[in-house]
């Protein structure tokens, strides 16, 4: 199983980055707070064969509508983005908001008698959700979340089935009910991804801690570097995700960097965005903007099993073999394998992030398969943790972002009358 967890390797870290006591301190207080407070995301992992079984009466669902915000949502979605197939029989719709047009038109692709709609939410007072909730009543619908809520209630006024939301909160419920919920009904292997969440949090947890470097804990030298690089004025992440599987990570990481970690004047800013296409934009500010940039390469080293079997070699017709661009002739391409220009891609950034003496840390994803997505998901999760308590802040909580739902709220009452 170790084969499916991400590694680590940093470029051009100054002096800063070094070991030293401070970072020794700052150790030993995580490992004293996580052994008398454990992660909350340690308790309430889904029982994947209960579910299975619950979940068997919608094995012929053809479109699941979600309804859901933030982590109740984006743990699944990236989970179906890198593992199901384009060519997939299921269709997912996701709906974060109650934006009218875009409504229609999952309804209008979504026939009620073969569709599923699936409501996620941990509060289960989101007023956004209840608002789509009621837009779908015709179509038949399954809850994930706190049967005492609001949105509970609804579920009993549907004659709804209702799954118990773990008390865990949103952006660390990936291997929950929350995200196996949806996983299972569009076929997904959950199991599978909760033996890498489990082998990754095993891997980055308090334990391992106290292992000497340069083996120590992954998961913690990460947020390490990244505080270390935030206190010595490199304040924003540039994040390029390379891999159309993983890209939806993308979000997963925001949420969980800003939400946990981006309170009491700290925590850094991240441009989390799909690679390569992110060197037709955001290398530019990388490169040549304000220095004030951490470099988080990901990169996917592997494929799915399905995508290697199907790599592309290149055959150049002769007709266009004296092409020239960019100094080579076209003809110079032909017999090269596709795979081997992704991964030049990637290098090609790196390389010049080396030459230019950017600090930065590279993450190497060793496969596109349940085990390695679980794996890479629960080392988000303890990285989070580290990088909050070394800020002296919560992990958990958000008080930042109730005020903006108040005043949505009396808004939406406001323009009725």
């Amino acid at each position: 199983m170790q084969q499916f967890l991400p590694t680590v390797e940093y470029l051009n870290l100054p002096t800063w980055a070094k070991a030293s006591s401070d970072k020794e301190s700052a150790k030993a207080k995580i490992i004293s707070e996580l052994r008398q407070n454990p992660p909350s995301f340690l308790s309430g992992q889904a029982d994947v064969a209960e579910l299975t079984r619950e979940l068997a009466e919608y094995s012929s669902v053809k479109n699941l509508i979600l309804i859901g915000n933030g982590g109740s949502v984006w743990s699944f979605m990236a989970f179906a983005k890198a593992l199901l197939p384009l060519a997939t029989l299921k269709q997912v719709y996701a709906l974060t908001d109650m934006e009218p047009g875009y409504l229609q038109e999952v309804m209008g692709e979504c026939p009620v008698e073969s569709s599923l709609v699936v409501v996620v939410s941990k509060s289960g007072s989101t007023i956004g959700v209840i608002e789509n909730l009621i837009a779908l009543s015709q179509y038949q619908k399954l809850f994930v979340t706190d049967p005492s809520s609001p949105i509970g209630q609804l579920a009993e006024y549907y004659q709804a089935a209702l799954i118990e939301h773990p008390v865990v909160g949103g952006r660390y419920t990936a291997f929950t009910n929350s995200a196996a919920v949806p996983s299972l009904v569009m076929g997904l292997e959950f199991e599978k991804i909760l033996a890498g969440g489990r082998l990754a949090y095993q891997e980055y947890g308090v334990d391992s801690l106290t292992e000497p470097e340069p083996e120590g804990n992954a998961a913690f030298e990460l947020a390490w570097i990244i505080y270390q690089a935030e206190l010595n004025g490199l304040t924003e992440i540039f994040a390029p995700i390379y891999s159309n599987y993983y890209e939806t990570f993308a979000l997963v990481l925001t949420q969980l960097i800003h939400e946990s970690f981006g309170k009491a004047g700290q925590g850094p800013t991240i441009l989390a965005v799909k690679a390569p296409e992110s060197q037709h934009h955001t290398n530019q500010r990388y490169f040549g903007g304000r220095a004030n940039m951490f470099g988080l390469f990901i990169v996917a080293e592997g494929q799915t099993e399905s995508s290697l079997k199907r790599d592309i070699k290149l055959e150049v017709p002769s007709e266009i073999a004296d092409i020239e661009c960019r100094g080579v002739k076209l003809g110079q391409f032909d017999g090269l394998n596709l795979s081997q220009s992704f991964a030049a891609e990637s290098a090609g950034t790196i390389g010049d992030a080396m030459s230019k003496n950017k600090p930065a840390a590279v993450v190497r994803l060793p496969a596109v398969n349940p085990e390695a997505v679980g794996a890479w998901m629960g080392f988000l999760h303890y990285f989070t943790v580290y990088s909050s308590l070394l800020r002296g802040v919560d992990p958990y909580d958000q008080p930042q972002v109730e005020d903006s739902k108040a005043i949505s709220v009396k808004l939406r009452l406001e323009t009725m009358q």
